[in-house]
């Protein structure tokens, strides 16, 4: 199972997400994930709220918790940020955002490095492990630096 199209709309900020399946659009513009393999200190990795407590990670650039796991695969796939660590997502949380995010060039997968299948969380289950969103050179990247505390 995985989903062919969808939409994010963050009303106060004015920002709409959208896939038909073969398009990544931001506010009607086409978009693509950070591609640079450049991280410096202005690079922004998108965390949930209670990541401080939950990972220990490496990171030079700039660790911000912004909003929901949809916004922050969406910053991804606007290439805002380099990559998302998600948390452990239930399938809600994820399916209208990912048609964007994989269209845009950038995918989900566990942080031990195995894919996401999405069937496994039809029944409600949330990810059995945490999930990072990003570029394939991202998921490597990232992979590699952040260390699980407490699940």
């Amino acid at each position: 199972w995985e989903p062919v199209a969808g939409l994010l709309f963050l009303p106060l900020l004015n920002e709409l997400y959208l896939s038909h399946g073969y398009d990544a659009l931001f506010n009607g513009q086409a978009i693509h994930v950070d591609d640079s393999q450049n991280i410096d200190d202005e690079s922004f990795l998108s965390v949930t709220s209670a990541a401080h407590r939950k990972y220990r990670i490496a990171f030079i650039g700039k660790i911000r918790a912004l909003g929901s796991t949809a916004a922050n695969m969406c910053y991804v796939a606007r290439g805002t940020a380099v990559a998302a660590l998600v948390g452990r997502p239930s399938l809600w949380d994820i399916a209208g955002a990912l048609p964007i995010l994989r269209v845009a060039g950038g995918d989900l997968r566990y942080l031990s490095g195995q894919p996401l299948d999405l069937g496994t969380l039809a029944d409600g289950r949330r990810c059995p492990e945490p999930v990072l969103a990003g570029a394939p050179w991202a998921l490597d990247y990232f992979s590699e630096r952040i260390e699980v505390l407490q699940i």
